[in-house]
């Protein structure tokens, strides 16, 4: 009986492990229906076990697809854009997959770049853009598998896009947005994973980003490559908090395709509805750009990343990317200013408190919204919670009155 334990272990790692080769380009939901089949006959003959054999086969699969994306990192064009002249009045979006000319009127006005994260799309800055549009002009980028050219991405790019994917698509984005509009600089606004990839953008092509407005995540621990308890434990405290929920839905679909996708989205929509999603990203989210699991692709890169750096497997973001300037953002000594804007009254915190060290800073400044706790009335979005003060804050910074 252990002998056909340990077989059924080896051979579901051997059908997890093989897209690393398939030379067949056999798709991925083949591969889901052989490791179904394969759980079941194993759930019949030792139900005590499947559950670890389906959790390492699942972990295994989803290993490989990563390693496959690392192979194929910086195929993607550009990230899709779009410049506003109101919330609800845009010019023409350039995507992906095509090479849409632009057609927009050039003006002086500041550049003002927005990055969305889970599981918004460019509508979560809608305050934002009809505050700001009479005195800049904004430009939102949506991420790949979270805007309406997914159906072409998703075609070429299932397993998803990695970390530092995601700054060289946002890096092309703002490279194209800059060309069109004969600017030098942006005033980069990021929220969550766009906070995420805002923060390694301005890192790597710091001469892009001329101030930077982040909201409630940052991540300054860009060099992974020695093992911190702390970490592991901060990565814990997140996955079991509710981003491995969001991977195992992802994977679904991921492994079974349509199916997956459908089981996994019922499974997903009751806790984005529990989490006080903004309701353009949710409830009244554009039909043409729906909520999905693929969404989902993130947070398991991120993960992946930075156990991959921990166990020595692979380089830590500054020396992989080959960055210049290693002074930490939130040191005296950088000169980028920035304005950083997080709630109180969530959960837990998403940023390190080292990073509060920005407001001793002389042009940057830190504010925090919404009384220490757990009343959620702020929450996470709270560019959309709490519109009219981050509105103000970010007027005082950008007038140069903040911080003082």
């Amino acid at each position: 009986m252990v002998l056909q334990q340990y077989a059924g272990v080896v051979t579901l790692a051997a059908v997890a492990a093989f897209p690393l080769l398939n030379p067949l380009k056999i798709p991925a939901p083949v591969f889901g229906l052989v490791q179904l089949a394969m759980l079941g006959a194993l759930l019949y003959y030792h139900p005590v076990n499947t559950i670890t054999l389906g959790v390492t086969c699942l972990g295994m699969t989803m290993l490989s697809h990563g390693v496959i994306l690392q192979r194929k990192e910086g195929s993607h064009n550009t990230a899709e854009y779009c410049f506003h002249k109101s919330p609800t009045t845009t010019t023409t979006t350039t995507t992906t997959n095509t090479n849409t000319t632009q057609k927009k009127k050039k003006g002086s006005k500041p550049m003002m770049v927005f990055i969305h994260g889970w599981p918004d799309n460019g509508d979560v800055w809608n305050s934002q853009i009809d505050h700001f549009s009479k005195t800049h002009t904004c430009v939102t980028i949506t991420l790949p598998h979270y805007g309406r050219s997914d159906a072409p991405v998703l075609k070429r790019y299932p397993c998803g896009c990695s970390i530092d994917n995601l700054v060289d698509v946002s890096k092309n984005a703002v490279v194209e947005i800059l060309k069109k509009t004969k600017e030098k600089q942006i005033i980069l606004v990021c929220h969550d994973w766009g906070s995420w990839v805002g923060l390694q953008l301005q890192r790597r092509y710091p001469e892009l980003i001329r101030k930077c407005v982040v909201f409630d995540v940052a991540w300054v621990e860009y060099d992974c490559t020695k093992f911190n308890m702390r970490q592991v434990l901060t990565l814990i405290k997140m996955g079991v908090a509710y981003q491995y929920y969001i991977m195992f839905c992802w994977a679904l679909g991921l492994l079974f395709g349509k199916l997956g996708e459908f089981i996994g989205m019922r499974l997903l929509e009751p806790m984005v509805a529990g989490m006080n999603v903004p309701k353009s990203s949710f409830e009244n989210r554009s039909p043409d750009s729906p909520l999905n699991v693929h969404m989902g692709a993130t947070y398991f890169y991120f993960h992946w990343q930075v156990l991959m750096e921990m166990m020595g497997a692979r380089e830590g973001f500054d020396d992989r990317q080959k960055v210049k300037d290693r002074t930490p953002l939130y040191s005296e000594d950088h000169k980028l200013d920035v304005l950083f804007i997080y709630s109180a009254d969530k959960g837990f915190r998403l940023h390190p408190r080292k990073f509060e060290k920005l407001k001793e800073r002389d042009g940057s400044d830190v504010k925090a919204l919404g009384e220490k706790g757990m009343s959620n009335k702020i929450g996470h979005w709270l560019q959309v919670t709490a519109a009219d003060e981050v509105n103000r804050f970010m007027d005082e910074f950008l007038t140069g009155e903040s911080n003082k």
